[in-house]
């Protein structure tokens, strides 16, 4: 049996902009990228115009609703695109930034773990290798392997076609923790289900309320557990306004201080409850922890539940 042959891109796709851009914006093909990057990606413009120039594709993360950007180059990464990216990243306000491209070099592997390093943490880098392989006569296989990518960012637990960065212990660890917690809420038949989501920093839940997430995270850094409450959507700081001027009333019924955080843009407003000085690499620990986890989504859900009820029918 002969060995598999890698195709140039460029045979496939000789148009970066009228041939590739387009078959990656297909849902098909998207939905490929996004289970590579372990994301839920929502398709919003292709040829997105910045100033004098265009980004490629612009999604939206399904799991807090802020932008991805995508920028394509069927070459090796050079420092011309990566200038752009941060130019598409500022101009469009994009929270997650993919660059694909035929090879990375070890430097630009560096600028994006760098960024990953000293971003704020809702910005997320990632550098995926785009590769065409054919197995004698049967079609061309394109595959998409991430080779750059945030700190906390795991594989997906089931691989597809596509190449991945092997995840580490810490990552194995974080995708227990969150498979632990699923089955802890399924035993104790509470009410919140956690959405389809891949095992990151953070648990979101649905509150079927158009606009508003809860999520549970966790900062093995920053010793910390949270719950965190979501708004966003058009009357994002109209509804967090609505919200604060009743903040002595949530805080007396949830019996602790929260932190409110006003956004600007296309981020969400969030309103959280920490608890600090958290050892997450405990195991012994983690029920504890997912007991506390469970026990505030409940009271938060409780709390603001009937807010945000009366909130979407009385408009902002």
């Amino acid at each position: 049996m002969l060995e598999p042959i890698r195709l140039n891109p460029r045979d496939i796709w000789p148009d970066e902009a009228k041939d590739f851009t387009p078959w990656l914006a297909s849902p098909k093909n998207l939905a490929a990228l996004a289970e590579a990057l372990n994301l839920e990606l929502k398709f919003e413009a292709q040829e997105k115009n910045v100033g004098q120039f265009r980004a490629d594709i612009l999604c939206r993360n399904r799991a807090d609703n802020t932008r991805v950007l995508i920028e394509n180059q069927l070459e090796t990464a050079d420092h011309t695109h990566l200038g752009q990216l941060l130019t598409y990243t500022a101009g469009l306000d994009a929270a997650t930034i993919v660059w694909l491209a035929t090879e990375f070099t070890d430097e630009h592997r560096a600028a994006l773990n760098w960024l990953n390093a000293m971003t704020p943490e809702r910005f997320q880098f990632f550098g995926v290798v785009i590769a065409v392989w054919q197995h004698e006569d049967a079609s061309p296989m394109p595959v998409f392997t991430v080779v750059a990518a945030p700190e906390d960012w795991s594989a997906p637990a089931i691989p597809t076609d596509a190449h991945f960065i092997v995840p580490s212990t810490p990552r194995q660890q974080r995708e227990k923790f969150w498979n632990d917690f699923r089955a802890y809420l399924t035993e104790i038949k509470s009410p919140l289900k956690p959405m389809k989501m891949p095992p990151r920093s953070y648990l979101t839940f649905n509150l079927g309320i158009s606009g508003f997430k809860l999520s549970a995270m966790r900062e093995v850094k920053k010793r910390h557990i949270g719950v965190r409450l979501y708004i966003s959507g058009p009357d994002a700081t109209a509804h967090f306004y609505r919200l604060l001027a009743q903040r002595e009333a949530i805080e007396r019924e949830l019996g602790t201080p929260l932190e409110w955080t006003e956004s600007f843009g296309q981020n969400p407003c969030r309103v959280t409850l920490r608890k600090d000085d958290i050892d997450l690499t405990d195991e012994t620990a983690w029920p504890h922890q997912h007991t506390w986890l469970a026990e505030t989504l409940e009271r938060f859900t409780e709390v603001f539940v009937p807010r945000l009820c009366e909130e979407t029918v009385s408009g902002p």
